[in-house]
């Protein structure tokens, strides 16, 4: 199953294989709202707009950094997810997903 994510155009999914890096924020949430936001409704259908884009390429980025030694899989995918989301910045559109 996967969390698809739409802006216009442009297509971006978080994959079983990925789920991981919702796990990551667990205990954290206060401190990564949109990831959290992300996680609880992983089944669901969610949108983000232009501002949450934005805080989300941040959270993004803070999990990177707590996580210097992380495996080059999980830099990818973070580096993937936050130049996905800074399209809907730079765009100014919403996101919008859709879980499995």
């Amino acid at each position: 199953m996967a969390f698809d994510m739409y802006i216009g155009k442009y297509h971006e999914s978080i994959g079983d294989e990925d789920e991981y890096i919702l796990s990551m924020i667990r205990g954290s949430e206060s401190e990564f709202p949109q990831l959290s936001k992300v996680s609880l409704n992983y089944y669901g259908d969610l949108t983000f707009t232009p501002v949450e884009a934005s805080a989300l390429v941040h959270e993004l980025m803070k999990l990177s950094s707590q996580n210097r030694q992380s495996n080059t899989a999980m830099k990818l995918l973070i580096l993937r997810l936050a130049s996905f989301f800074s399209i809907a910045v730079q765009t100014n559109q919403e996101v919008n997903c859709a879980g499995d």
